[in-house]
């Protein structure tokens, strides 16, 4: 399944978002955790698994091969986390969640409203096969 499909999924459906250690136990904190279940059946991924967000520097299309062109589940997952926060607390929280990447302020807005279905399309967004597009 794709993380970013399952994540967009969970979200709609109102289902948890949790985080888990390298053992499978749950964690409070995502600079804890080696996985993110998502959904009722916990589907999980590594928190460091690329999305098919692309990142706005980034100008190779295949998420697969370049991963390094793409936001990480745990980027995606900030930044619907912290969506009410101000852009200074935001940084601050990914700042202290362990990581440096971060979604851009001109991206978050957009990437919320498509994770919660309001958005049909998103610029950056790469289709993949067998995935199911809005």
């Amino acid at each position: 399944m794709d993380p970013l499909q399952a994540l967009c999924q969970a979200i709609q459906a109102h289902r948890p978002i949790a985080y888990l250690t390298e053992d499978n136990d749950p964690c409070e904190a995502l600079q804890a955790a080696a996985f993110i279940a998502l959904g009722p059946n916990g589907v999980k991924f590594p928190k460091t698994t690329s999305t098919r967000f692309q990142r706005p520097s980034a100008t190779r299309r295949d998420w697969k091969a370049h991963p390094e062109d793409f936001f990480t589940l745990q980027a995606v997952v900030l930044a619907y986390v912290y969506k009410d926060l101000s852009t200074a607390e935001y940084l601050k929280r990914v700042r202290d969640a362990g990581t440096t990447a971060f979604v851009s302020v001109t991206d978050r807005a957009p990437l919320v409203e498509w994770l919660e279905g309001k958005r049909q399309s998103l610029e950056r967004l790469v289709p993949a096969e067998g995935v199911l597009q809005r």
